[in-house]
């Protein structure tokens, strides 16, 4: 739940300077960052989404009482194209699935986009730079493993191939020397035994993580 309770804590308009009207939540599962932030009074109104029926009816259970609207929806596809929202939580989700879901979001300039990858940061980084997407934030959450939260909007921004990989809003943050240990332990044992190739990726790697 530490990763769910962040994620909702992006909505307290105290905290980023945003109100926002409407958020949309992709992915909702059983709804429980959407409960959050409205019993903290982070949010008035909501759109919770699912691929699945059996997690939108626990959400509906779940969010009893609160102004939701639900869409049985593989990311935007089956989101009726009038459908305003201000913010959008794409989380618990692969790197790769949420950039997928990202090439249907609406053309909403105003709109802020909340990933929480649970793998392929490096893609999605890449992803948003080439499809009109300018990253705003990043913040590291540990739950048993860390995750990166990337917070997004639409506009336009150019990333380095090191940049890609470490991010340029992490390094000042809680975690973000744990973070980066963490990966070049995983790098390094991975080192003895793969093969001269991968070894002399991972080395690039290593030598970004440790000059970052």
């Amino acid at each position: 739940m530490q990763r769910i309770k962040f994620l909702a804590s992006l909505l307290n308009p105290q905290l980023n300077n945003d109100n926002f009207k409407c958020v949309l939540d992709i992915g909702s599962d059983h709804g429980h960052l959407l409960k959050i932030a409205f019993e903290n009074k982070y949010i008035s109104k909501a759109i919770a989404t699912d691929n699945k029926i059996l997690p939108l009816e626990k959400a509906k259970n779940n969010l009893k009482g609160y102004d939701v609207s639900y869409f049985l929806s593989d990311g935007f596809k089956d989101i009726p194209l009038d459908t305003a929202y201000d913010a959008c939580v794409i989380a618990g989700l692969g790197g790769i699935t949420i950039q997928n879901i990202l090439t249907l979001a609406f053309k909403n300039n105003n709109a802020k986009y909340i990933l929480g990858p649970n793998d392929h940061i490096y893609d999605l980084r890449n992803f948003l730079c080439n499809n009109n997407f300018k990253i705003i934030d990043e913040h590291i959450v540990y739950e048993k493993f860390y995750y990166i939260i990337i917070v997004a909007v639409q506009g336009n921004m150019k990333l380095s191939k090191k940049e890609l990989y470490t991010g340029i809003y992490l390094k000042n943050k809680p975690l973000a020397k744990d973070y980066f240990n963490n990966l070049i332990k995983i790098l390094s044992n991975i080192n003895l035994t793969c093969d001269k190739i991968t070894k002399q990726k991972n080395d690039i790697l290593i030598k970004y993580y440790l000059n970052y």
